[in-house]
């Protein structure tokens, strides 16, 4: 193989790692959060879970996915701010049926960003 093939190759698996990462949850290509460190994933059959190196920035986090899931169709129904601005909640919608009701929370956890959506069943 020659150096050039091998430089290219490692040259798109770089590539192809620093793009934003999604995860399939529920019919959701969920996205990582852009620029989030340290990233962990956790799922179960209603629940996903996102925890990366915190950034201060809770607000954006949250409007980032409200954003995200209203491109999915979701529309919010209700939202909350969690006291002394450590975190946030909304519960959205697009329509009847459990696939189609989530729980949005942002939050700090063990000094992480936290964000979970978490499907009514």
């Amino acid at each position: 193989m020659n150096r050039a093939f091998i430089l290219f190759a490692a040259l798109s698996l770089f590539g192809a790692a620093a793009a934003q990462q999604t995860t399939a949850f529920h019919g959701l290509n969920v996205p990582t959060y852009p620029g989030a460190q340290n990233v962990r994933i956790e799922t179960d059959s209603d629940e996903y879970d996102l925890y990366f190196k915190r950034n201060n920035e809770l607000r954006k986090v949250y409007d980032y996915y409200v954003q995200y899931l209203s491109s999915q169709g979701f529309s919010v129904v209700s939202t909350k701010a969690k006291a002394n601005g450590m975190g946030y909640k909304a519960n959205l919608s697009r329509g009847a049926g459990p696939s189609n009701n989530v729980e949005l929370d942002v939050k700090v956890k063990h000094g992480e960003n936290k964000v979970e959506i978490e499907f009514d069943e």
